[in-house]
């Protein structure tokens, strides 16, 4: 007799043993990047770079989630809309999450994906 969660668990435990890192590992590796990307500065401060957003509350951050198909090698990224309104500014986050997600795939699964960000 087959418990119910086996099944999941044994198809988790052979992604990560097959490609390196699970959905999961991948958004929580991508986020630190961000953090660690992002200049620290005081809730209600200035931004202290005309480049990248600054980290204030991680608001930003936690927001951000990333999804990929091995066998499209793509990954779709989502992050809160409200941050939409940099996209036009030279602070555009899907500048520095895409660049995250560039430094950690290639490190962690050794080869690029085509990157979506998803609506």
């Amino acid at each position: 007799m087959r418990k119910k969660g086996l099944v999941k668990d044994t198809l988790t435990a052979f992604d990560t043993m097959m490609f390196g890192i699970s959905e999961k590992e991948l958004s929580r590796r991508v986020k630190l990047s961000v953090i660690n990307r992002m200049p620290k500065g005081p809730v209600g401060g200035k931004p202290l770079s005309d480049s990248v957003l600054t980290y204030r509350t991680g608001r930003f951050a936690k927001s951000i989630e990333v999804f990929y198909s091995r066998k499209l090698r793509a990954i779709l990224y989502f992050y809160n809309p409200i941050y939409i309104v940099h996209e036009t500014t030279g602070r555009d986050p899907r500048k520095l999450i895409e660049s995250s997600i560039r430094r950690v795939t290639v490190k962690a699964m050794g080869h690029k994906f085509n990157i979506f960000k998803g609506f």
